[in-house]
């Protein structure tokens, strides 16, 4: 191996005059953004829509329509339609009563999942995350060690299969455990999809990247609402949402294997190709006579979830993310799947208060890049905690003032996927290539959490007292909120690779303001100490 260039004040300043350059210093002249990584990202994008289904669908699959009775008996002689949450019929013989929709409707009409069987129902839903747990550890585990690229496209297909076999269910059983394959797939795609997308962009470009993604996620969600509304039936949904979606998986044919990956296994000459195949697409020259900085042996791309604990400030910094996630997903998910109980019409809801995304998405590209990710998630967790917390207020003391109502969750949906997004990025960016996928598999672990938590919080807490899911919700943000002021800003920061560039970076880093414009290497230079031992893995 040639000779590895020393990490120090004189070299790393004076790096770009020799032979050795960095990933983001070829990006910035082949192209930050250009036609390849547009290409890629359409492709990243379209791999989201599919997620996107699995994680909502059960808000229709999942429906309890109202009911009525069916006039044979004198215990239920009434003419009119009874909400779902009226409790009377449980009380009933089953023959006096009937769904105001047909059996085919959802998994609660087919199965009857009403009264003592009603908790199936959010279980059906919290399997796609408790899926999803094992998903991430594993997946997490596998794309750091064999490439994210191969992992990412036997996830999709899963995803696509299992769901589509789902849709043959004879039993509740049955079904919740398809949708808990479903969830190991879903979060392999999810990972790694984050993890590739962002790789091949500068820190500049990314809110962009995320954009893109993130719209294809909120479109992907209008068209199951409309699939649901023609349809009325969730065996036709479930496979229509799946099976015709397998033809994305071609795409893998033409993303390529995270450069930031081969580069922290050293497998400089493949990472290399990739670049200058960008090049040629983007037609842009490639700094001839320069090549990737290697990583030192001892650097790696071995690192272990032990890595992210490593020392009292690593340790704090995953604890504030990690508390970061688990209330992004919890109250994403919990305002999205309450839509239905505003106007009663849930078609008409869930688009209404998904169409927010789309502002959302746009606004986080200016807090990203112009306000920063710590002051930005600062702002999203409190005007999203005022809100909520608002919501319940309105309920307690009964102001029924629809329209207040819908525009203060509309604010708070808002606030919260803003936030999400932010957080996305800003988790990226605090952590180096070498851990970035098991950190990132670490972190949706605890956002799975909160979206498995998720309908019990927003949907089962509702038969206790009706203001309860809102007081959570409003409640949750804080303790996130207080941690955002112990995390760095990394706007316009370069992302590191080994864990060493990061572990210089922490060193004594109380006293040192991070100039945007620096390169890693400069703030190498300002935050420069002793090496500290890095764990290893078996």
């Amino acid at each position: 191996m040639e000779k590895i260039p020393e990490i120090n004040v004189q070299k790393s300043l004076q790096h770009e005059n020799n032979q050795w350059i960095t990933i983001d210093e070829v990006l910035e002249q082949i192209g930050q953004i250009g036609k390849f990584q547009i290409f890629v990202l359409i492709l990243f994008s379209l791999l989201y829509m599919p997620p996107a289904f699995q994680a909502f669908n059960i808000v229709f699959l999942a429906d309890s329509p109202k009911w009525q009775c069916t006039g044979i008996s004198q215990e239920c002689n009434s003419t009119n339609l009874f909400l779902a949450d009226n409790d009377k019929r449980c009380k009933l013989n089953r023959s006096s009563w009937k769904y105001s929709k047909p059996n085919s409707y959802s998994i609660v009409t087919q199965f009857d999942l009403i009264c003592k069987r009603d908790s199936y129902a959010y279980l059906a839903n919290s399997a796609l995350f408790l899926g999803e747990i094992i998903g991430t550890i594993l997946i997490g585990w596998l794309s750091d060690r064999y490439g994210r690229k191969k992992v990412l496209i036997p996830a999709y297909i899963g995803l696509i299969l299992f769901s589509f076999i789902g849709s043959f269910s004879t039993n509740i059983f049955l079904f919740i455990f398809l949708r808990g394959l479903v969830g190991i797939c879903f979060g392999g795609v999810l990972l790694s999809n984050m993890v590739l997308s962002v790789e091949l962009v500068l820190a500049e470009r990314r809110a962009l990247a995320g954009l893109v993604i993130w719209n294809m996620w909120t479109l992907g969600l209008f068209i199951m609402t409309l699939f649901a509304w023609l349809l009325e039936d969730w065996r036709k949904l479930s496979m229509i949402l799946s099976a015709p979606f397998l033809i994305f998986a071609l795409g893998g044919c033409f993303i390529p294997e995270s450069v930031r990956w081969l580069r922290t296994k050293n497998h400089l000459h493949e990472a290399e190709a990739i670049l200058r195949k960008v090049a040629k697409i983007n037609r842009s020259s490639y700094p001839e006579g320069k090549k990737l900085i290697p990583i030192h042996e001892s650097e790696i791309a071995r690192g272990s979830y032990k890595d992210l604990f490593k020392g009292w400030t690593m340790s704090r910094k995953a604890i504030a993310v990690a508390s970061m996630w688990f209330t992004n997903d919890f109250i994403y998910y919990a305002i999205t799947i309450a839509a239905g109980n505003f106007t009663g019409n849930l078609y008409h809801d869930f688009m209404f208060i998904c169409s927010v995304d789309f502002p959302a998405n746009l606004v986080s590209i200016y807090v990203i890049n112009r306000i920063g990710r710590k002051r930005g998630a600062i702002a999203g967790y409190s005007v999203t905690c005022v809100c909520l917390v608002s919501l319940a207020l309105m309920q307690i003391f009964e102001i029924k003032i629809l329209p207040v109502s819908v525009t203060i969750a509309m604010i708070a949906k808002f606030s919260s996927l803003l936030t999400w997004l932010t957080v996305q990025i800003w988790t990226g960016e605090l952590y180096p290539t070498a851990i970035r996928s098991r950190a990132m598999a670490l972190f949706f672990l605890m956002g799975v959490s909160g979206g498995a938590a998720s309908p019990w919080l927003s949907q089962f807490t509702r038969q206790f007292w009706a203001p309860l899911p809102f007081l959570i919700m409003g409640c949750a943000p804080v303790v996130p909120l207080l941690f955002c002021f112990t995390l760095k800003e990394t706007k316009g920061l370069i992302v590191v690779d080994s864990l060493l560039e990061t572990e210089k970076l922490n060193k004594d880093d109380k006293n040192i303001d991070f100039d945007a414009d620096l390169s890693v290497y400069e703030n190498v230079r300002l935050a420069e100490n002793d090496r500290s031992s890095i764990f290893q893995t078996d």
